[in-house]
């Protein structure tokens, strides 16, 4: 029985330096969210080109400089029954 109260008190202590070891790690965040991200800081442009459509236009050479810049042209249709985006966007920070 002693045996058994040492193994139960050796596993306690286990687990309890492990769930406090985890609890103390720093949390990582995804991304920096001070500053959201709009299409002038992703170099893109917004331009109706014609009745309902709509492109999104980047502006930045390949490879942008900042991680954040699409690097890609998109566009957005709005017709009567529904709405259809095309969304080839590649961003460096998405991996």
């Amino acid at each position: 029985m002693k045996q058994l109260q040492q193994w139960v008190l050796v596993l306690l202590l286990v687990t309890v330096t492990a769930v406090g070891l985890i609890a103390l790690q720093p949390r990582a965040t995804a991304q920096d969210t001070s500053a959201p991200v709009t299409l002038e800081s992703a170099g893109l442009t917004l331009e109706e080109l014609g009745d309902g459509v709509y492109g999104l236009i980047a502006s930045v050479d390949f490879p942008p400089t900042d991680p954040n810049m699409a690097i890609c042209n998109g566009s957005i249709v709005i017709g009567s029954d529904g709405v259809l985006v095309v969304d080839p966007f590649q961003i460096g920070t998405c991996r």
